[in-house]
């Protein structure tokens, strides 16, 4: 099964994931993105899961400074792929966040898409940007697209857990 949360910046897209994977959570594999704060700037890093968060050049993702435009740093994403391609079939995975960031990483999108078929549950946090790496997420066969907002996010979370309580 694959469940793509859907929803704007800060509507609750990971909460979500967090909370229908509950007590598995520390059993999924995948990875997990962060956005810290630099001055008036930010910068975003990518991390697997079940390792401590690092934060630096090998994996900052994406950075935003005051007057400059967004920059996607691809190579980070390349080596996050080596990650996603040693997952074994079957696991509980999570993909947190996909975005227009990693256009330019083909070598990771394709390991997100076969990850995502391979997993006995892919939930992935998705931004609502028409790419063609998220075009082509969104069409997976069998991916369940979940379109979250502050109104009806408790809604969803019920409805989902309800779900994947009868798919374990």
């Amino acid at each position: 099964m694959i469940l793509l949360i859907q929803g704007e910046i800060g509507v609750g897209k990971t909460t979500l994931i967090r909370r229908l994977l509950g007590d598995r959570l520390p059993e999924a594999r995948g990875f997990w993105t962060r956005k810290e704060a630099e001055g008036e700037g930010f910068s975003i890093y990518i991390h697997p899961m079940g390792q401590p968060p690092r934060y630096g050049d090998e994996n900052r993702v994406g950075q935003r400074l005051p007057g400059q435009p967004r920059r996607a740093f691809p190579e980070a994403f390349q080596r996050a792929a080596v990650w996603l391609e040693a997952i074994p079939p079957g696991e509980v995975t999570v993909l947190d966040e996909l975005g227009v960031l990693e256009e330019e990483a083909p070598r990771f999108q394709q390991a997100v898409v076969e990850l995502m078929c391979r997993s006995s549950l892919a939930l992935a946090a998705v931004k609502p940007a028409q790419t063609p790496f998220l075009n082509r997420v969104r069409s997976l066969p069998g991916a369940r697209l979940c379109l979250i907002t502050p109104e009806n996010r408790e809604e969803c979370y019920l409805r989902l857990s309800a779900e994947l309580s009868y798919n374990p």
